[in-house]
């Protein structure tokens, strides 16, 4: 995870450094930050402002991971993109176990949310 993208996207740019944006589908991304939060302490500010704090167990809302993936690519628009499934054409194995199911197995719900937030981005970066 990126912590302060814009600050630090600002710095580099200012200090002169060549940006270069690695994407990796956000259907993968959101279901590894739901796996993510689920082992790992947190405080999460969700999109409607509240903050809440891991128990045992706890995910962040399933939406604002989506609204977290779509905000990073969206500030890294205007930056050259190279796609991660594109570096590696064999598709990598599922080991880890998540608690969200792959995302060819998202409800209707899961699957509209995802779109709703994170169409735009998906599809300025060629994911179908």
């Amino acid at each position: 995870r990126m912590l302060d993208l814009p600050g630090n996207l600002e710095k580099l740019d200012a200090d002169g450094h060549r940006i270069v944006h690695l994407v990796r589908d956000g259907r993968e991304v959101v279901r590894s930050l739901q796996t993510w939060h689920h082992h790992h302490a947190w405080v999460h500010r969700c999109a409607d402002g509240r903050i809440i704090k891991s128990a045992d167990g706890d995910v962040v809302p399933f939406n604002d991971s989506c609204i977290e993936w779509a905000q990073a690519v969206g500030m890294m628009a205007s930056y050259p993109t190279i796609r991660v499934e594109d570096l590696n054409s064999s598709k990598a194995k599922d080991a880890q176990k998540h608690v969200v199911p792959h995302w060819t197995e998202w409800t209707d719900e899961m699957t509209e949310t995802f779109w709703k937030h994170c169409g735009k981005q998906m599809k300025a970066m060629g994911y179908k």
